[in-house]
């Protein structure tokens, strides 16, 4: 919850940053700064809720394996909420790190991102197979 708090607080700036209007080449620079620092916040946030959903879906797949059959169900919905969570932090990566100038930096959280969805997909797998063998 608090990160996705953190998530609007961070869009609110970035959105500000975008109406700031820019006369001189000093205020240019300045709304340009303003709005790269903000897309970075922007694209770390979901960043980090990738990351705590994946290590969930971690978790999740030892309770498949051990939670009694009657909560299999709660298990297989619970997971299936926090792949949304990923799958949807991941959309926003993938709107904000290429608008970054930073290109080497925009690769790097690209390449994060590909990288927990991978896991967090080979965990859901896992999940449904756990559960599957133990319906």
């Amino acid at each position: 919850l608090q990160l996705g708090e953190e998530d609007e607080r961070v869009s609110g700036r970035l959105f500000s940053a975008y109406k700031v209007k820019a006369r001189t080449e000093e205020e240019k620079k300045e709304r340009h700064a303003h709005i790269q620092a903000a897309l970075k916040e922007a694209t770390e946030v979901p960043i980090r809720i990738m990351q705590i959903a994946q290590e969930a879906l971690e978790k999740m797949v030892v309770i498949s394996q051990l939670a009694k059959p009657s909560i299999l169900s709660d298990v297989q919905v619970g997971s299936l909420h926090l792949m949304g969570a990923l799958k949807g932090a991941y959309e926003n990566i993938n709107v904000n790190s290429p608008l970054l100038k930073d290109s080497k930096q925009a690769a790097q959280y690209e390449k994060r991102a590909q990288n927990l969805k991978e896991k967090a997909t080979d965990c859901l797998d896992r999940i449904e197979s756990n559960i599957q063998k133990r319906a």
